[in-house]
């Protein structure tokens, strides 16, 4: 079955904090991004997508502990990308690779081929050569591995939003290597 959170459910638990006196330990002792669903405008819009449901709502709960980042939809559906980035409009969707019957390239294809101006972090257990090759082929912004520290992933999901292309230290490795067995070559 798939998990899909939108702002209609942040609204919904928002509602129900208001019902029950909006306690302030409820949202870690500061007040929501949102609130009725009105959004910080310098929040940074985020949407998920990844397979597997603790990877998903371990992201989600990442982000939310950010002051400047909003989730603004979720999805374990990689087919459901595009119409979600369509309708929620987010800044940036960081898009898990391995999306169950999707593949995560096919995925971001598709968002390229509508021309949607949105940037993408790729998340990835593959830090190889051929992956960082293949996201570069695919116009991703940036590469973030599962195997990166939380803040290492929320500082590459900022850092794609500000348009700065985020791979990491094992792709500035492989490259490295590439160019120079192309000028030994």
């Amino acid at each position: 079955q798939a998990l899909e959170t939108t702002r209609a459910d942040n609204r919904r638990l928002e509602a129900l904090a208001t019902g029950l006196g909006a306690l302030p330990f409820l949202f870690g002792g500061r007040p929501p991004r949102t609130w009725l669903g009105v959004a910080s405008a310098a929040a940074v819009g985020f949407m998920s997508a990844a397979s597997v449901a603790l990877v998903l709502e371990g992201l989600r709960a990442m982000m939310d502990a950010e002051r400047d980042i909003q989730v603004v939809a979720t999805t374990t559906e990689g087919e459901r990308v595009p119409e979600l980035v369509r309708l929620h409009r987010p800044d940036v969707v960081v898009l898990d690779l391995e999306l169950g019957t999707t593949n995560g390239y096919e995925v971001l294809k598709k968002l390229r081929s509508e021309q949607t101006q949105i940037r993408v972090l790729v998340l990835t257990a593959y830090g190889d050569g051929e992956s960082m090759r293949a996201a570069l082929e695919h116009q991703a912004d940036g590469i973030a591995l599962k195997t990166d520290s939380p803040a290492r992933t929320v500082d590459a999901l900022r850092a794609v939003h500000s348009g700065v292309l985020v791979f990491p230290q094992a792709a500035k490795r492989w490259m490295r290597k590439t160019n120079e067995r192309a000028i030994a070559g």
